[in-house]
């Protein structure tokens, strides 16, 4: 019975999962038909010339933005297809771009988690210094 039920919840949070992968694929294929990632790139690689170091900050910033905003699996692939395109345009290699981009919405997840551990601190009443006395009080 408690097997069911684990399956169940599991179910429900890859509905929500999927909902929005399903959700971030109808944004990216209106996207591709009105090639509006592929002028985004080409404006961006203008304004960044020769150099890749300020489309991997814009890069980042906006993952972590998007990652703030929306599930960090959309924020990946909206970034990836809309910037991945003009910074392989610049020379940046895959593997970087999608680390990159990994890198920015993880950071972006890690806000929220420190949000709600800074909350649970202060409703435990705790003041200590030391963070593995707030992880306590976040279980």
């Amino acid at each position: 019975m408690a097997m069911i039920l684990v399956l169940g919840r599991n179910a429900a949070a890859f509905g929500g999962m999927l909902v929005a992968a399903a959700a971030v694929g109808l944004i990216l294929a209106s996207l591709e038909r009105t090639a509006i990632p592929i002028d985004a790139a080409q404006i961006l690689a203008s304004v960044a010339g020769e150099a890749s170091w300020p489309l991997m900050v814009l890069t980042l910033i906006a993952s972590i933005a998007c990652s703030m905003l929306m599930p960090a699996f959309a924020a990946y692939l909206i970034i990836t297809t809309l910037i991945g395109t003009a910074l392989t345009t610049v020379g940046v290699a895959d593997l970087t771009i999608h680390l990159l981009v990994l890198f920015g919405c993880l950071i972006g997840v890690v806000m929220h988690v420190l949000i709600a551990m800074r909350s649970a601190e202060g409703t435990s009443g705790s003041t200590h210094p030391d963070p593995s006395v707030t992880m306590k009080a976040c279980r």
